[in-house]
């Protein structure tokens, strides 16, 4: 199958020698304003992969090179100096990279 491309990852999306432009419109549940804070960004680039690069997408498509998946939500309990306890939510992710075997470091063209 055909290379998966940029737009279709992000729609709208563009890109040329020097720059990718993606679209705010293409960045799952990020509130866009004129200056969105990088993790605002990071967040939703994040939350975009794992709906695009799926283990059922890459079964569907052994020519696809990444694999998104989320894990399961965890709750950990912080305190402070003063024993007051904090509550943090943490969602993790795991980005797999399948390229033919070498013993070379990883690089960003081999995908």
């Amino acid at each position: 199958m055909a290379e998966i491309t940029l737009a279709e990852i992000f729609p709208g999306a563009s890109q040329d020698s020097t720059m990718v432009m993606i679209p705010k419109s293409a960045l799952p549940s990020l509130t866009a304003i004129a200056e969105n804070r990088g993790e605002q960004l990071m967040a939703a680039i994040v939350l975009r992969a794992a709906a695009v690069f799926t283990e059922a997408a890459r079964a569907a498509d052994a020519s696809r090179s990444i694999v998104v998946e989320r894990g399961s939500t965890r709750i950990d309990r912080t305190f402070d100096s003063l024993g007051n306890e904090a509550q943090w939510k943490s969602d993790p992710f795991e980005f797999q990279l399948f390229v033919p075997y070498t013993p070379e470091p990883i690089n960003a063209d081999n995908y």
